[in-house]
């Protein structure tokens, strides 16, 4: 990872603290603060792919599935700016299901590392559970949403200091001659 790279997700984990930092102070608010940034997220990511399809993509091999991608995440972010005018505790399940999909992905990424002998595969089961830990604590205290709220803010506070550590982990480079 170049330095620009390692800045980039430096000024990313902080954004995540000062987020988290709002979800511990003021619960009820942040709440809102975190559907807008989610929606605004998923607004950006879904032009984004369609950006990549329109200028390279549609003359790819497989481009066309850019291009759907990039229109599901661009409904994805019209249906949570939706779903965040009615009520929170949906944005809150919807959450408590990006933790568990991103910890069962990581349990699988785990595996696959143990598989082929791979030293960072501790690492990334440890992330798995920590990531699954979340998502069922919040299932427990899904009628307290300030309890949800610190749960979610632990989970970011976690993800920060995850980002910041892969950035100055030292990559293995493969050299073929």
């Amino acid at each position: 990872m170049n330095v620009t790279k390692k800045i980039i997700q430096i000024v990313i984990s902080a954004g995540i603290l000062l987020v988290a930092l709002v979800l511990v102070l003021a619960p009820k608010e942040a709440l809102a603060l975190v559907g807008n940034i989610l929606c605004l997220m998923l607004f950006a990511v879904g032009i984004r792919y369609l950006l990549l399809y329109f200028l390279m993509a549609r003359h790819m091999v497989g481009g066309r599935s850019l291009f759907y991608t990039g229109l599901i995440i661009l409904d994805l972010s019209f249906l949570c700016s939706v779903v965040l005018m009615r009520s929170y505790r949906l944005l809150l399940l919807y959450l408590v299901g990006m933790h568990a999909f991103y910890g069962v992905v990581q349990l699988l990424r785990a595996l696959e590392a143990k598989k082929y002998e791979n030293t960072a595969w501790r690492f990334k089961l440890l992330n798995a559970l920590i990531n699954l830990g979340i998502s069922v604590a919040c299932i427990f205290f899904i009628r307290q949403e300030s309890t949800m709220a610190l749960i979610f803010a632990a989970g970011l506070v976690y993800t920060a200091i995850v980002r910041v550590v892969t950035a100055f982990r030292k990559e293995e480079e493969i050299i073929i001659q």
